[in-house]
């Protein structure tokens, strides 16, 4: 367990609220000064990892770094703030070069080597520059941040995404597929008030019994509280009923402050 001070924070009034996404620098940062694996895998809290790693850590040594591409070339709008030509043109503020327009990266995972991993810890001072110095930039997450990291090393776009995919289980999308079983990790950006609370009371309970064991519980479990492949009965209600909960109690405090 490693308590690791945010040093790289977008600060209002650029950003209105996760001013933290940048974390991921203070994490490289911390790596780079002392490497102690050859493959590195970070990722966000919200992510199951259903599967051995074996595959995905050889993609890590053949490639360098692992990208997730998000962007399927087709949009132009800006994603969270930032268009691609948003990205480019800060590309080029710190590099001086690069194309009209990049595609966009996912930032809930950062996989790389160690000597990749210095590679860019040794560029990040760089890019931060223009944020540090409050000029205006449309950077607002780390993953316009990495984007434009991975563009500038000329890393090859796609790489994660054997491995790993952001699964949408709302009431109203949900695209979960049956091919998502086999991926490394899951990342269930819905999940994290419904699925990862009941997943860890259900750990709980089997720590308490003498029984822990992500391995023990399997596949099944995950399947159960996160509604993959389909979304069953059970987990319809428990979600609507949580969701149902969430805005009482934010009624309850709104009427409580004006009280």
């Amino acid at each position: 367990m490693v308590r690791l001070p945010i040093a790289h924070r977008i600060e209002r009034p650029d950003v209105r609220s996760w001013g933290n996404q940048l974390y991921i620098l203070d994490i490289l940062d911390r790596i780079a000064a002392d490497p102690v694996h050859d493959r590195y895998v970070v990722l966000d809290s919200d992510c199951v990892w259903p599967r051995p790693v074996g595959a995905m850590a050889q993609a890590i040594e053949a490639h360098g770094v692992l990208t997730l591409l998000l962007d399927d070339g087709s949009e132009a709008a800006p994603i969270n703030g930032c268009s691609g030509e948003g990205m480019a043109a800060y590309l080029r503020r710190v590099t001086g070069q690069g194309p009209d327009s990049l595609r966009y990266c996912g930032g809930e995972i950062f996989a790389a080597t160690r000597a990749e991993i210095l590679r860019i810890a040794g560029q990040i001072d760089a890019f931060w520059a223009p944020i540090a110095a409050g000029e205006p930039v449309e950077i607002r997450e780390e993953a316009h941040f990495l984007s434009c990291i991975y563009a500038a090393n000329g890393y090859r776009l796609g790489t994660a995404n054997p491995f790993v995919r952001r699964i949408w289980t709302t009431l109203r999308v949900h695209d979960a597929r049956p091919a998502d079983e086999a991926l490394t990790v899951w990342h269930l950006p819905a999940e994290k008030r419904t699925g990862f609370r009941r997943l860890f009371r259900r750990l709980a309970r089997e720590a308490a019994s003498g029984r822990m064991g992500l391995d023990r519980l399997g596949l099944p479990l995950y399947r159960e509280v996160m509604g993959l492949p389909r979304r069953r009965l059970g987990k319809t209600v428990r979600d609507l009923w949580a969701k149902l909960m969430q805005k009482a109690e934010g009624r309850w405090r709104a009427g409580a402050r004006h009280a």
